[in-house]
């Protein structure tokens, strides 16, 4: 028995939901009412523009309030600063390859004084590797980390970092004739050359806000570059954010709909909705419900 070619074809299509046919471009580019809410293409700066706030404000209320989110950040911290912070294994040589053993104890007892309290800070309240556990923190919930150098600082090195907020570098500063984009003055290669850092970001607008203009090579920015013309971080809650807070809402409910149930050992009906077997009420004048254990709450007839 012949089978044609047509029949073949479309006995393959049903097994394997593939139409050789139309494979000349993406499935992910079709149009149809599946793919009806992906958003329209934007570029990064734009994206950022959009949303570098609001995600780093949701971010840290995520970090306050969601264990799940408060461990994630611990755990970077752990894995990837560890409790002692990153050492330093000076590896300095002759010329003839042998290495200078007295040059390389002093450079660690140097970076190990450096690295106290008090010394390697501006505000000599933090240690080194607390610095370090702050930035790691604050690349993964705010998308970048930003502190400034002070060559000169009068200190026993004179060297010490400024530690910055993210929200020292005012991301609605943009000045088109000066190129600069979210409080940073680029080159004509997008290089940074600037960064304009709120003085007192107590200020209401960012218009009548004073900053202070800080060569880039005297800034320290850390985030993570996802795309080639990005120029600022964002928080690596920001994907899973929207999850995060829907299954957290999810939690709560189960949990209170769990505790009224444990504590209620029965229901009174009671005839007469304005009696009560208690003597609490809100506001609007509504008996309150106790959630001790062993309540018998009271529901009115035919309820």
């Amino acid at each position: 028995m012949l089978i044609s070619k047509q029949r073949i074809e479309r006995a393959r299509i049903r097994q394997t939901g593939h139409n050789s046919k139309r494979s000349a471009y993406y499935p992910g580019a079709g149009s149809d009412r599946l793919f009806q809410d992906f958003g329209s293409e934007a570029t990064v700066t734009e994206v950022l523009k959009g949303s570098l706030k609001t995600t780093r404000i949701r971010a840290r209320e995520l970090e306050r309030i969601n264990p799940y989110v408060r461990r994630f950040l611990s755990l970077c911290d752990i894995n990837i600063v560890g409790p002692r912070g990153v050492r330093t294994q000076p590896t300095s040589k002759f010329s003839s390859g042998k290495s200078d053993r007295k040059a390389n104890e002093e450079i660690f007892n140097k970076y190990t004084i450096f690295s106290r309290k008090g010394n390697c800070t501006t505000c000599e309240s933090m240690t080194l590797a607390e610095v370090q556990s702050m930035a790691v923190r604050c690349v993964m919930r705010d998308g970048e980390f930003l502190a400034r150098i002070h060559k000169g600082f009068p200190n026993q090195f004179g060297f010490a970092l400024e530690i910055l907020d993210a929200d020292d570098l005012p991301e609605l500063l943009n000045d088109p004739a000066q190129n600069v984009v979210m409080g940073i003055q680029l080159n004509q290669f997008r290089k940074p050359v600037t960064y304009h850092i709120l003085k007192n970001r107590d200020d209401e607008t960012i218009a009548s806000a004073e900053t202070t203009s800080v060569p880039a090579n005297e800034i320290i920015h850390l985030f993570f570059k996802e795309r080639p013309k990005q120029i600022r971080g964002v928080t690596m809650i920001a994907t899973p954010m929207s999850r995060i807070k829907m299954l957290d809402g999810i939690e709560e409910a189960v949990l209170v709909g769990t505790r009224v149930a444990a504590a209620a050992i029965g229901i009174h009906k009671v005839s007469d909705p304005s009696s009560t077997l208690g003597d609490e009420f809100d506001a609007e004048g509504s008996p309150v419900l106790s959630l001790e254990p062993g309540v018998i709450p009271q529901m009115p007839e035919g309820e």
